[in-house]
């Protein structure tokens, strides 16, 4: 049997080098499906390929290989598979932060799951919605939708969905600064995903694991997650998740002192999201360039980094990150003795978070209590 694997191995390859390499000719493919008249084929196929674009982060071809398999359901008037490519591209409109277009496709999705029966892909759908009013901030949606889509995976006994759903409950609860519960949902879905073997979900949960540990100021516990996670991200080639870790790990850096490490591995990141078209994952990285640079005492390089960053996040109309933008501009100020600078960007801050019930409240209030004593 050893023998026959490494032969096996041989023949068929690294599944993930074998598509990086033929990936042209199977969104070819895709279009002369299409033309062919071969309709399932062609959005089965645009179906099946959206695991590797996920994972190479190409989004473009995503999307034009996703409209092909679309027209080709709409014209077999298939509800399901229409409601597949319009889960995907919706998917897909997240990562690029067109909102509008991802919950129009969702919206769509859920309304043609739901007149047939497939719970399963209810679930995922609604999932995918909680995942888009998680990014927005609508954090009380996101968490509604989490649930529907949690009792349906219960229901359904689908082990490994309900530890994704728990993961994400848990990313919530970090972002509002209620640290034990975060804990206790990362922890619980923990050996759930290591029993499976999605190396993508098991990578993203030891990152938010990491990240928590790293606000704890746990930095050894810290790195010792975001190396597992960054070797899963590297095994299966996901650039942009890795990247995040790298992010993430710069932080750490910065905080133990090391800011010439941090700076080298928020540029390599940095480098990376500009490649991919991340706009939104290159913003939070120059936010934490400009909190390097800040501490460094390079104030003009830190308000420049810090500016850019700002004006992605007001076009995505993200308030956690505009704020967190915010508290770093006005300890550039506070550095520079502009006081009255720094407590302006602070307020805005808060009036940003005001009602989210983020983790950065406290920050806020700490900096203008601290600015009000003689």
């Amino acid at each position: 049997m050893a023998v026959t694997g490494e032969i096996d191995g041989r023949v068929i390859g690294d599944p993930l080098q074998w598509f990086a390499t033929e990936y042209p000719a199977l969104i070819s493919c895709v279009q002369s499906a299409y033309d062919l008249g071969e309709l399932s084929t062609a959005w089965e196929l645009s179906c099946y390929l959206a695991f590797f674009f996920e994972s190479r982060s190409q989004w473009d071809a995503w999307e034009k290989t996703h409209l092909i398999g679309l027209k080709a359901a709409i014209e077999l008037d298939d509800p399901y598979a229409e409601a597949c490519m319009r889960r995907g591209l919706g998917a897909m409109y997240v990562y690029r932060g067109r909102w509008a277009e991802a919950r129009q496709n969702f919206d769509l999705a859920l309304a043609k799951i739901r007149a047939g029966d497939s719970r399963r892909w209810e679930a995922a759908t609604v999932q995918s919605l909680g995942d888009l009013d998680r990014r927005l901030t609508n954090w009380d949606d996101a968490l509604a939708h989490y649930d529907v889509a949690l009792k349906i995976y219960q229901d359904l006994d689908d082990r490994l969905s309900v530890a994704a759903v728990t993961r994400c409950i848990g990313v919530i609860r970090r972002y509002q600064g209620r640290w034990d519960e975060a804990d206790r949902y990362f922890m619980t879905a923990l050996p759930i995903v290591e029993a499976h073997s999605d190396r993508r979900s098991l990578g993203s949960l030891l990152h938010s694991i990491g990240d928590l540990r790293r606000r704890a100021g746990q930095y050894t516990e810290a790195e010792q997650y975001y190396a597992r996670s960054a070797e899963l991200f590297e095994s299966i080639e996901d650039r942009r998740w890795g990247s995040a870790v790298k992010r993430s790990l710069a932080d750490v850096r910065m905080r133990q002192g090391r800011y010439d490490e941090a700076l080298a591995l928020l540029d390599e990141a940095a480098d990376v999201f500009d490649e991919l078209g991340d706009k939104l994952w290159g913003a939070a990285t120059l936010r934490c360039r400009g909190d390097v640079l800040c501490a460094l005492g390079q104030s003009e390089a830190a308000r420049s980094a810090l500016l850019e960053a700002l004006s992605r996040f007001e076009s995505a109309g993200d308030r956690r990150w505009m704020a967190k933008c915010h508290i770093s501009l006005g300890d550039v100020a506070a550095g520079e003795r502009r006081l009255s600078e720094a407590i302006a960007h602070w307020r805005t801050a808060q009036r940003l978070v005001d009602g989210l019930g983020t983790a950065e409240s406290a920050e806020i209030s700490r900096r203008l209590e601290e600015s009000a004593r003689p």
